[in-house]
């Protein structure tokens, strides 16, 4: 089965790091699909997948992550969804903001809740940080290839 690769984003940034990580899997002989959170139904999360987010506005979830206001997957066609899934999440934000990486976070025990198990830590990134972002995905995303 494919990697799937979900991102939830409001500026492009955590598509065009999905768009990287893809091309770090394929590297590594991996098949791997992109989806936007909005577009990725119940059924993308029972394989492999990464979750790549930001955190927007006061601790809140992309919009593309939301239903009713809510983080996507604690809706009820979610439940179960990740049972026998490895996944991995990378959060990108600014410490300039108190609830900094918040959505990574929250998306981490909402996945472990559905029955996945994390195979590599979360990353929450600084973006105004002296780390490239691009360098940090790179190492996560070859780190997760390893576990799966």
């Amino acid at each position: 089965m494919p990697i799937s690769l979900v991102y939830a984003s409001e500026t492009g940034t955590a598509q065009g790091l999905a768009d990287a990580a893809k091309a770090i899997l394929e590297q590594k002989g991996l098949t791997c699909e992109i989806f936007s959170a909005d577009a990725a139904c119940a059924s993308v999360f029972g394989s492999n997948f990464v979750y790549i987010t930001c955190t927007f506005y006061d601790g809140e979830h992309p919009a593309s992550a939301q239903i009713n206001g809510e983080f996507f997957a604690k809706s009820a066609p979610y439940i179960g969804a990740c049972s026998g899934a490895k996944f991995a999440v990378f959060g990108i934000g600014s410490t300039s903001y108190e609830q900094f990486n918040v959505a990574a976070i929250e998306a981490e025990t909402v996945f472990t809740g559905l029955g996945g198990t994390m195979v590599v830590d979360t990353v929450k990134h600084d973006m105004d940080g002296s780390e490239d972002v691009n360098q940090v995905l790179e190492a996560f995303i070859k780190e997760f290839a390893s576990k799966i």
